[in-house]
């Protein structure tokens, strides 16, 4: 699509054959080339950017979102249980040959239990960071960890934070609100963590769930009643909560916007109906909103940090588009 909206180019179309796509699991542009993962045939499929198709490589391991590193190089973020994998849910590929050549980041991350929580299979990673690294949690808490594509763990961070607690059982939907649980993760080139959790709107109980396959689900055209979307930015040098911005809305998404995090999010307009809005934060420094916590080294050159809010500040007002004191958003 084109920068003001009109669609330039379809690419591909439905099927299992050379092109075709049975359901994307992610797209990216990878080194000049377009390159679609299939969530089914478990395939990559290569087009250059005038859409013209190249060829297709096996995956062979369960699909998931992917995030460039360079090189020709992508991490699949898929808690993969093939004996190979051994649960790892980090997973280097290059787009030449498909298959992956290193199943990473599993390291440590069970010793804190993530791997019984609910919500553990359920991974996310960092749509942005530094060179050759990415971020990883599990959805269901604020417990993520830093790794080098050379399979190195960087940094891990923990901690308790007021709007996102930890997920320890299921949640009964027929008498609680949802979950908040971790969408999606990034880096900006000045250290600072951007996390986007997808939480319970304040009007949740005016949703009636409807019963599907799976149980209880919230009925088509109700997600942006059912769930908001909150964007927490963090400075990891300084370990300050900068700030955050609630969307009324559930499907606000990070994605890598020349190499900086930005916010797509879909909104309603009376003049064209649905539109996707592009959003860059622009985050003051409000005085208080210091993080508590400390960090120390431990065995080994790995960084551990504990990123603590401290109870009573910075909590979501559940105000609609709200940036709270200090904070700007800017629409592009």
């Amino acid at each position: 699509c084109h920068h003001e909206g009109r669609c330039g180019r379809w690419v591909g179309r439905v099927g299992e054959g050379p092109g075709e796509f049975t359901a994307i699991a992610d797209a990216h542009v990878v080194d000049g080339r377009l390159v679609a993962l299939d969530r089914v045939t478990r395939a990559w499929s290569n087009f250059n950017l005038a859409g013209e198709f190249l060829g297709r490589r096996p995956y062979g391991h369960q699909a998931g979102a992917f995030v460039p590193v360079g090189g020709g190089r992508v991490v699949v973020v898929n808690r993969d249980a093939a004996p190979e994998a051994d649960d790892a849910p980090l997973h280097l590929a290059h787009i030449d040959s498909g298959v992956p050549s290193l199943h990473f980041g599993s390291k440590d991350a069970w010793e804190y239990g993530w791997k019984e929580r609910p919500h553990a299979g359920d991974v996310r990673g960092s749509v942005t960071g530094r060179p050759g690294t990415l971020w990883w949690g599990a959805a269901g808490g604020p417990r993520l960890q830093e790794w080098s594509v050379d399979d190195e763990l960087l940094r891990v961070i923990e901690g308790e934070l007021p709007w996102f607690p930890e997920v320890r059982r299921p949640v009964d939907l027929t008498r609680e609100p949802p979950p908040t649980l971790l969408r999606f993760l990034a880096l900006d080139t000045t250290e600072h963590l951007w996390m986007i959790t997808r939480t319970a709107d304040p009007d949740w109980r005016e949703v009636e769930l409807e019963t599907g396959q799976q149980g209880l689900r919230v009925p088509a055209g109700k997600q942006d009643n059912y769930f908001d979307t909150r964007l927490d930015i963090f400075d990891l040098e300084e370990k300050r909560h900068i700030g955050r911005y609630v969307w009324d809305a559930a499907g606000a998404r990070l994605f890598n916007l020349g190499g900086e995090p930005a916010v797509s999010v879909v909104e309603y307009a009376e003049d064209t109906g649905r539109q996707v809005v592009i959003y860059r934060l622009d985050f003051r420094f409000p005085e208080g909103n210091v993080v508590r916590g400390s960090a120390r080294a431990p065995t080994g050159h790995n960084e551990h940090e504990r990123l603590d809010d401290t109870p009573g500040r910075d909590r979501a007002t559940g105000r609609r588009h709200s940036a709270g004191r200090g904070r700007a958003a800017r629409r592009l």
